[in-house]
């Protein structure tokens, strides 16, 4: 998916607003699905958007990331292959800073 093509899908989604802020969680996509299927069991319960191939996922990831580097602003990406507790603390700080 192209950048344009993300743009349009959020602009869709949240128009009118503009958000103040945004945390992109950075994931490699293989430990993404690991922990889908943790969170699910042995089920693989994947929606639509989960049923996607590798490439598809890092396309969209590349998309988000080149739109937070524009909007570094109100953007702000964390690292998210850390513990939960890792993960909110990095959340935390970043919302401090974006909404200063």
């Amino acid at each position: 998916m192209d950048l344009e093509s993300i743009k349009f899908l959020n602009d869709f989604a949240i128009a009118p607003l503009k958000i103040d802020a945004t945390i992109l969680m950075n994931l490699d996509i293989k430990e993404g699905f690991k922990r889908t299927k943790v969170r699910y069991g042995a089920k693989e319960v994947f929606d639509r958007f989960e049923s996607q191939n590798i490439v598809f996922h890092q396309n969209v990831m590349s998309g988000f990331l080149q739109i937070a580097e524009n909007e570094h602003d109100r953007i702000a990406v964390i690292d998210a292959s850390g513990t939960i507790g890792d993960i909110h603390k990095k959340i935390m700080e970043a919302l401090n800073e974006l909404l200063r």
